[in-house]
C-alpha cells in the first residue's frame, strides 16, 4: 500500500502499487498483522491497521459507485499479491507492468501506482486520488474523455475485482 522509501538510486518517496487480480480459482487470503508493527524501508510491508484502513477507503468507493453494481464484491487482502506487488515496488521502476513470477491463480493482475511527497500517506488518500478520475469517465461509452486518465478509476470500481493488496 504505502511504501515509505529511501530509495538508493531513487528520489525519497512514499511509493504505492496496487494490485487488483481477476479471480480464476478460488484462493485463499489472509489480513493476519505483521510480525512487526513498523515497516523499514526497502521491502517493508503493511501493517494490520494500514491494510484495514486501505480495503475500507476501497470498498466504501466501490458500494457508491454510480450506477450501482448489484454484483459488486467487496475487496480482500491477498498476501501473495503482496508479496509480488513489493518485489515490483523494490525495483523501483516506475511504469506499469507484470511480476517475474507467474500470477496463477490469476488470469490478471493490473496495477494502480500511487506517489506523493507528503509525510503520511494513507490507504483513503491513495484511493481518493483513483476515485476521482471519475470525473474524466464516462459510463455509456466505458472510456475516458479525450486526453484524461481514468483507468485508475475503472480499476477501483471494475466488479471482477475483489482482491487487493499493496
Amino acid at each position: 500500500m504505502f511504501l515509505q522509501r529511501s530509495f538508493m538510486s531513487c528520489s525519497s518517496w512514499i511509493v504505492l502499487i496496487y494490485v487488483f487480480a481477476e479471480i480464476a480459482e478460488t484462493t485463499s487470503n489472509s489480513t493476519n498483522p505483521p510480525h512487526r508493527a513498523k515497516r523499514s524501508a526497502p521491502g517493508s510491508r503493511l501493517t494490520y491497521e494500514e491494510r484495514v484502513d486501505f480495503l475500507k477507503a476501497h470498498n466504501n468507493f466501490r458500494r457508491n459507485v454510480s450506477p450501482t453494481a448489484s454484483d459488486m464484491e467487496f475487496m480482500v487482502w491477498h498476501d501473495e499479491l503482496a508479496d509480488m506487488a513489493q518485489e515490483w515496488a523494490d525495483g523501483c521502476d516506475w511504469k506499469h507492468g507484470q511480476p517475474d513470477r507467474d500470477p496463477k491463480p490469476f488470469d490478471h493482475i493490473g496495477q494502480n501506482l500511487y506517489v506523493s511527497t507528503a509525510s503520511e500517506v494513507t490507504g483513503t488518500k491513495s484511493t481518493t486520488s483513483w476515485y476521482n478520475e471519475v470525473s474524466d469517465y464516462t459510463y455509456s461509452s466505458n472510456s475516458c474523455e479525450e486526453n484524461k486518465v481514468c483507468g485508475h478509476y475503472t480499476q477501483v470500481r471494475h466488479i471482477l475485482y475483489h482482491i487487493v493488496d499493496c
